[in-house]
């Protein structure tokens, strides 16, 4: 009898911790949701400074890499050696390609062929940098394009996303006198063009671009 109320007691409280661990988890996700509202409701502070874009990505990756998320598809760059600097908040642009590769990440998981292609050069009129996030994800409805970048809007499921990833990219951009342009095809993929102005007041990107 001992023996029996001994199991008991023990397989009670293997449900009870599964209970608890269950608790924990949404409070976790609870957690998650209310600081991204924060985050999107009261963005931080801008903190501008010359940045390197190559640094940024390098970073980002780098981070996403470390976090395993990277490890579910092949990363292929094509970068200029030597882009300009401009000025920004380095941790808002960071924010902006980790959601970007992590919503390619999520767009590819059903795809055989994962692919990320970052690309990065100097727009036609030699103001700005273009920074390019390409997948072979499942691409994006025609009757949603106009919707992606708007807050709490997700295709995902709900353990994937809130819907503000996009939104928050939108937001950072703009803080930096950028725009954001997408291309997608559904099946084949989905291309993101981040476009952000160079620092013209700096002498050496002058020198470097109308050498």
């Amino acid at each position: 009898m001992a023996q029996h109320g001994l199991m008991e007691t023990k397989e009670r409280g293997e449900v009870f911790n599964k209970y608890f661990e269950s608790i924990f988890t949404e409070a976790e996700k609870i957690d998650h949701i209310a600081q991204q509202l924060m985050k999107y409701g009261r963005p931080p502070e801008h903190k501008e400074d010359r940045i390197n874009i190559q640094k940024i990505l390098d970073h980002s990756l780098n981070l996403l890499r470390d976090f395993g998320e990277t490890k579910r598809f092949h990363v292929h760059r094509f970068c200029r050696e030597a882009l300009p600097l401009i000025r920004g908040d380095k941790f808002q642009l960071e924010q902006v390609f980790i959601n970007i590769i992590i919503n390619a990440s999520h767009a590819m998981e059903k795809t055989t062929n994962k692919k990320l292609i970052v690309e990065t050069g100097i727009s036609s009129d030699r103001h700005s940098i273009e920074v390019t996030v390409s997948d072979t994800g499942c691409g994006i409805k025609e009757e949603n394009m106009e919707r992606i970048f708007s807050p709490f809007f997700t295709t995902k499921e709900a353990e994937k996303g809130k819907g503000l990833g996009l939104s928050i990219v939108k937001t950072f951009v703009e803080k930096h006198q950028g725009r954001i342009e997408v291309k997608s095809k559904l099946d084949k993929g989905t291309s993101f063009k981040v476009i952000l102005p160079i620092d013209l007041d700096n002498k050496d990107n002058k020198r470097e671009l109308w050498a």
